[in-house]
């Protein structure tokens, strides 16, 4: 049964959950402060604005669970860990809102399709989309100012971590801008290929999440033609969806080196496990990785 309108997440609830559960060792959190960075250009090319990079330093993420480099995992069995006590009450016949127990930001979830039959390597459809805007709009309305974003990581090349069709829900950082709302008002250029949709909520009203499956299927056609695979092929990519826009990624590793990141990293989130890796994704240089782990073409920003 898909909640109304009127149905809201209430914050300070979620909160009060949220920091008995860290207590109680069900979630790994603490609190971290971000780091920021900005960076001009690599090789020979002038970027004609600062790409701006936020990182924080994690500790939890030294146990949180990662891909084996084989997967023989039973489908039928879900390598996400979801307990009642984590769960949110959340009125979906397709999928399980929980929060995620290795999460960066205050609070974070996870939106679990209910069948662990459907992995990682899925493109998202309309069900998807119709939950995830369901959660953000039921956690805007609910919260205390806070707007929510939602990311979804397609594929190991794209930093995904379990096989368990999952996406992830958390606020939107408030002491950095996100590249695609920066478009809005500056002329920047992203060492990667991107498909960026802007669509407005209010014009679509209650057809939003068709309107967005629609944006994020021809971006993955044009993902699957840029990455040369053909159509039963799955194709690596990662999604960032907000409000006012939905953002498609095409991606051809997960990482460099000794660095890795996933869709946050890519829009300038970089959340990492030490200094150390820090200082090496500061060793290696930002723009250069993130053009690497993604496609170095054009990119297309789309209004309707």
């Amino acid at each position: 049964m898909f909640q109304s309108q009127q149905d809201q997440i209430a914050s300070e609830d979620v909160l009060r959950r949220f920091d008995a559960a860290v207590d109680d060792s069900l979630i790994l959190w603490a609190s971290t402060d971000p780091i920021g960075r900005a960076y001009n250009g690599f090789q020979a090319v002038a970027y004609s604005a600062l790409l701006q990079l936020q990182f924080r330093i994690c500790d939890q993420f030294s146990a949180k669970p990662q891909l084996p480099d084989v997967e023989n995992q039973d489908e039928k069995i879900s390598d996400i860990c979801n307990p009642p006590d984590l769960r949110i009450a959340f009125k979906s016949q397709s999928h399980v809102l929980t929060f995620n127990a290795y999460p960066v930001l205050r609070p974070s979830f996870l939106l679990l399709t209910t069948s662990p039959t459907y992995r990682q390597t899925s493109p998202l459809d309309h069900s998807d989309f119709k939950a995830a805007w369901t959660a953000i709009q039921q956690l805007e309305k609910g919260g205390d100012g806070d707007q929510y974003m939602m990311i979804y990581n397609c594929g190991r090349e794209s930093g995904c971590s379990r096989s368990h069709k999952h996406m992830q829900l958390f606020p939107r950082p408030t002491e950095t801008t996100l590249f695609p709302d920066r478009l809005l008002h500056e002329t920047l250029q992203i060492p990667y290929t991107y498909y960026l949709t802007f669509h407005d909520p209010e014009r679509f009203g209650q057809d939003i999440p068709s309107t967005q499956l629609s944006a994020y299927l021809a971006a993955l056609q044009h993902a699957r033609k840029i990455l040369g695979l053909s159509e039963g092929e799955y194709v690596p990519h990662n999604v960032v969806l907000v409000r006012q826009w939905i953002l498609v990624i095409p991606r051809r590793k997960a990482g460099v080196q000794k660095i890795s990141t996933n869709a946050a990293g890519m829009v300038g989130l970089v959340w990492v496990g030490s200094r150390k890796e820090m200082e090496e994704w500061e060793r290696y240089g930002p723009i250069e990785a993130l053009r690497e782990m993604g496609v170095a073409a054009p990119n297309e920003v789309i209004s309707p």
